[in-house]
């Protein structure tokens, strides 16, 4: 009856297959289909129309409506291929088609995290039947997210060096022969021309002979620049830039370079891609090159026929530069830089590190480039020359005169002048390769101090002949150089080297130096030696030295005088110092608090000195000997010999050997020991500071003999007193802290224990009242101890001592706080080493006369 029915009819093409279901109405001329596609490509369907469609798709939808113009609706998906050279993941779309349009609510396309929405429309004007695509005319709009732009550039234009990810809004209106789009996209995170970008911001118009450039605002870092031109696709082009602010640190092409400025930028461009014209000036805001101040400045130039051109002021107009190049497989350039005369201080302070207050440079002469690839030819003449540096003014004999030819310098002219220094220079050299240079003068060596900051201050003459002659890497060195009436004064410590006088013979690879005179701290030191030199540096150093009078004074209670001779190695093993010291005079002055000697003396073991590093490894054999060493202060008045070894090395150093002292006298609560043959500190640690004691004294208190005897190592020693007529330990602490054995009433145990308790609570604090009272007094010895009165008070006794005569007479005043009574004085007169005669009053007011009398026993 007219109606034709499909049941899972199926049309194949070669990669198409078509399902349908439905009828076919032929008295009504309407489709009434539902249609499934599935074809292996997508240009089997489009062709010849648009081949560039290059993925499977499948289509689920309906045809109905009349023969002549059915509509088809449905969705049509696409798995991973292309369209138009760019590629996708995924694809889909719903679609609605007649014969003469083809309108799409929404097409969605991934690649990656890549993604692009469209909406449009095209119409097919001049479609004679369904799938006649001919000449369409497109609507569409769409939106892109984090989409690589390359290939969208290689698609409307060409492939430009060119990469980042875009997002934004896109439009487009026309056919292929008169269309009309608009774009606008921010691309961040990408590389133009091997420039990397932070962001740039572009607003376009692209009809099919141009792309207009509304703006285009571009960001890296603190630089930015705004935009506008026009992109023809005959390769022609119109262009204008400016910049606030440039910063050429933001550009990683010049990371290595030496030259940083921050700068305005005015730029127009026209003419095409391949022979452009480019018109600009930079307004240089602040500029370095290296650590060179070169200021503010102004550049123009212009870009033609593959020839730049430039010119420039910088330095308040001081130093002009007339610059050109030729741009081709060889390029070729020039330039003229002119000072004009001027001061041009901040060129030196980028040379010297903490430059002085009078520093200044004037210059006036010109600087001749040319160049051809990455060779370059150098001419220089300078009228003028004339600098100021601590104090010296310089200033050249003649014109300053030298020559750069590719790697080669000559140095024709080379002369400064000052009131009573001279420098000249002569010679050439080949950079990286070959020396042959000429120096000679005599100057004052204080400029030499801009070279370290090791120095707080140089001075001194040097006269030098030298000539450096060899490969580039190890030179030779012959010539000379006499120093005469040098001094410095070191940063770190502040101590004075100097005068020194001597002179340096250099010798090929080597430096010898001979009877060079040098005074430090007092003394005098004469070294002789030779050092070698490979590659520029020092490798073998052996200097041999004999010392004399060097003074060590670390503050007013300590202090030495040292002899001796010295010798120091340096190889590629390493270093060693070795040699024999011999201290002529030390005294050690230094209040020591009894009670906290020994925890005093741990303290001094594991300190450590300062150093320099490099010294860190050196190893040591040392042997210092000496007997006139004396301690002289509150505990002691004894003379000490000494016969020591240091060793291991400077970072990690021990002693090993023995001091002894065989006389004098030790002080401890108001009583005078006599030191006894045979005391001694053994050193038996190599590689560490390990004091093994043995100390003998004794003393006469109320009729008593009493023996000191204390043995061991700091960690584990033990004290030991004895005395004649024996007594307890606890009675002998009681005799010499009280003066006598027993008292009247009680809580003399407890006092005694309370009066030690004390003492190494006030250790400290006597220290310092003592220290004051003999600043302002004069006397020896200032004591507070604690004490128990007659009564079996507690109460504190201050002790006064004062030598008289040449220490002939001892005077010795003790007195109970707030007591008239327990006063005690003592005046001993010293006939000879073995009698003394003694006079006292005692605690209860009487008074009496002794003659002491030493013998000794072996």
């Amino acid at each position: 009856e007219g109606v034709l029915r499909l049941e899972n009819s199926v049309l194949t093409s070669e990669k198409t297959t078509l399902l349908l279901n439905g009828t076919i109405d032929l008295n009504s001329d309407r489709f009434d289909l539902d249609m499934l596609l599935d074809s292996e490509d997508a240009s089997d369907l489009t062709a010849p129309e648009y081949t560039r469609f290059d993925a499977p798709v499948r289509f689920v939808g309906r045809l109905e409506g009349l023969f002549d113009d059915p509509v088809l609706n449905g969705r049509l998906e696409a798995d991973s291929g292309s369209i138009h050279g760019i590629g996708f993941d995924e694809a889909f779309a719903d679609i609605s088609y007649t014969m003469k349009s083809l309108n799409v609510e929404q097409l969605k396309v991934n690649q990656g995290t890549s993604v692009y929405n469209l909406s449009g429309s095209a119409e097919f004007r001049k479609a004679g039947e369904l799938f006649d695509f001919r000449d369409p005319y497109f609507k569409a709009k769409a939106s892109i997210q984090d989409v690589h732009v390359s290939p969208f550039i290689v698609a409307a234009y060409k492939e430009l060096p060119i990469t980042g990810k875009a997002e934004g809004l896109l439009s487009f209106e026309g056919d292929s022969n008169n269309y009309k789009g608009t774009a606008e996209l921010i691309v961040s995170d990408g590389v133009a021309y091997e420039q990397p970008f932070d962001k740039i911001a572009i607003k376009s118009l692209f009809s099919p002979d141009r792309i207009d450039f509304r703006s285009i605002e571009a960001e890296r870092g603190d630089s930015s620049a705004d935009a506008d031109g026009t992109l023809f696709f005959n390769e022609k082009f119109n262009l204008s830039v400016s910049s606030k602010k440039i910063s050429l640190n933001d550009f990683p092409a010049l990371a290595h370079a030496e030259i940083d400025a921050t700068f305005g930028l005015n730029a127009t461009g026209s003419g095409t891609i391949s022979n452009p014209v480019l018109e600009y000036s930079l307004a240089i805001e602040e500029s370095r090159f290296r650590k060179m101040d070169i200021g503010q400045g102004l550049i123009t130039g212009r870009y033609a026929n593959n020839k730049i051109s430039a010119k420039g002021s910088f330095l308040e107009g001081n130093v002009t530069v007339d610059a050109g190049a030729a741009l081709s497989d060889e390029i070729r350039w020039n330039a003229d830089v002119g000072f004009e005369k001027a001061r041009y201080d901040s060129l030196l302070s980028g040379l010297i590190p903490d430059p002085p207050r009078d520093m200044s440079l004037s210059l006036e002469g010109n600087i001749s480039l040319l160049g051809r690839n990455r060779t370059m030819t150098l001419n220089s003449t300078f009228q003028s020359v004339q600098m100021a540096l601590y104090g010296y003014r310089f200033r050249n004999l003649e014109p300053v005169v030298f020559q750069l030819d590719g790697d080669e310098l000559t140095i024709t002219s080379f002369m400064l002048s000052a009131d009573n220094a001279e420098l000249a220079v002569s010679g050439k050299l080949k950079i990286n390769q070959q020396y042959n240079l000429n120096l000679k003068g005599n100057l004052d060596i204080a400029p030499l101090k801009a070279l370290t900051d090791k120095l707080t201050s140089i001075r001194g003459r040097g006269d030098f002949t030298v000539l450096i002659a060899g490969p580039w890497k190890s030179p030779e060195l012959e010539g000379e150089i006499k120093v005469n009436d040098a001094t410095a004064v070191l940063t770190e410590s502040q101590h004075k080297i100097g005068p020194v006088y001597g002179t340096f013979r250099l010798k090929k690879n080597s430096v010898s130096f001979d009877a060079l005179s040098v005074q430090f701290s007092g003394g005098n030191a004469t070294l002789s030696g030779v050092g070698y030199f490979k590659d520029r540096a020092l490798s073998e150093l052996y200097i041999s030295s004999d010392i004399s009078g060097i003074r060590i004074r670390k503050d007013s209670e300590l202090s030495a005088v040292l002899d001796g001779k010295l010798f120091y190695e340096k190889t590629s093993k390493g270093s060693s110092l070795t040699g024999d010291v011999s201290i002529n005079k030390a005294k050690y002055a230094k209040r020591v608090e009894w009670r906290s000697w020994l925890l005093g003396l741990k303290q001094i073991r594991e300190e450590s000195f300062d150093y320099p590093p490099f010294l860190s490894d050196t190893v040591l054999n040392l042997n210092l000997t000496s007997d006139r060493i004396l301690i002289d202060n509150n505990i002691a008045r004894t003379p000490v010999k000494m016969n020591i070894n240091v060793t291991g090395t400077v970072k990690e150093h021990g002693i090993i050997g023995r001091m002894e002292a065989n006389q004098g006298t030790v002080f401890f609560r108001s009583n005078q020991f006599n030191v006894l043959e045979g005391s001694s500190v053994d050193f038996i640690k190599p590689n560490g500071i390990e004091p093994f004691f043995h100390i003998l004294a004794d003393t006469y208190a109320s009729n008593y003999y009493v023996r000191l005897s204390l043995d061991g190592t700091l960690d584990k020693f033990e004290l030991t007193l004895y005395s004649d007529p024996p007594l307890s330990e606890e009675e002998i602490l009681s005799l010499l802290t009280f003066g006598q054995l027993n008292k009247e009433g009680k809580g003399i145990e407890s006092g005694l224990a309370a009066s030690e308790a004390t003492a190494l609570l006030t250790g400290s604090l006597q220290d310092e009242i003592a220290k004051e009272f003999k600043d302002i007094t004069g006397f020896e010895q200032f004591e507070i101890e604690p004490h128990t009165t007659t009564e079996g008070a507690f109460s504190p006794r201050i002790i006064i001592r004062k030598r008289l005569l040449d220490n002939r007479i001892y005077v010795t005043y003790s007195s109970t706080v707030g007591s008239a009574e327990d006063q005690v004085i003592q005046v001993e007169y010293k006939v000879n080493e073995n009698m003394s005669l003694i006079g006292s009053r005692n605690e209860i007011g009487s008074a009496g006369a002794d003659v002491k009398y030493r013998i000794e026993f072996k």
